[in-house]
C-alpha cells in the first residue's frame, strides 16, 4: 500500500481580451458575434434567453486565443445582455465588460487538497484505490 498527499493552489483564467459580444437585429432574428470557446453552448444559451428559434439566431465567433477555459462558460452573460438589448432597442449593441467586472465574474481552477491510498496484488494489478479530494470552490457557477 502506498499513500500520498498533494495540494495545489488556485488559478484564475486570464485572457487578453475581456468578455465581449456584438448583437445585431436581422429582421425577425439576431446575429450575434461572441468571444467564446463554445459556439454551440453560446447559441443554446442565447436561444433560451431570448426565446428565439434556432433558425432566427445566427451565432458567429471571433478569434479566441489563450483563454485557457475562461471563455467557455462566463462569456454567456455578456452574450445574453447584448442579445436582450439588441432585440429590445432594435439596433446593434456591443457589450464589453470592463476588466474589473470581468475578473470579478471569472471562475478558474480552485485550490485543492488530495489524499490517496493505493494497493496492488502480487502480480501488480490494482487492488484498491481510495482518494479524497477537497476543492475550495466557494459559491460560484464556474
Amino acid at each position: 500500500t502506498t499513500t500520498g498527499r498533494m495540494t495545489t493552489t488556485g488559478q484564475k483564467h486570464f485572457y487578453m481580451e475581456p468578455q465581449t459580444t456584438f448583437a445585431v437585429p436581422n429582421g425577425a432574428g439576431l446575429t450575434v458575434t461572441v468571444a467564446s470557446q463554445s459556439l454551440n453552448f453560446s447559441k443554446d444559451v442565447l436561444r433560451k434567453s431570448l426565446g428565439l428559434s434556432a433558425d432566427k439566431l445566427v451565432v458567429e465567433m471571433a478569434r479566441v486565443g489563450g483563454s485557457y477555459g475562461g471563455k467557455m462558460w462566463m462569456s454567456q452573460t455578456a452574450a445574453a445582455a447584448a442579445g436582450v438589448a439588441a432585440l429590445h432597442l432594435k439596433r446593434p449593441v456591443l457589450v464589453t465588460l470592463d476588466r474589473t467586472v470581468d475578473m470579478l465574474s471569472l471562475g478558474g481552477r480552485p485550490a485543492c487538497e488530495l489524499e490517496w491510498s493505493v494497493s496492488f496484488d502480487q502480480d501488480g494489478t490494482l487492488a484498491k484505490l481510495t482518494e479524497t479530494v477537497n476543492a475550495d470552490v466557494g459559491v460560484y457557477a464556474d
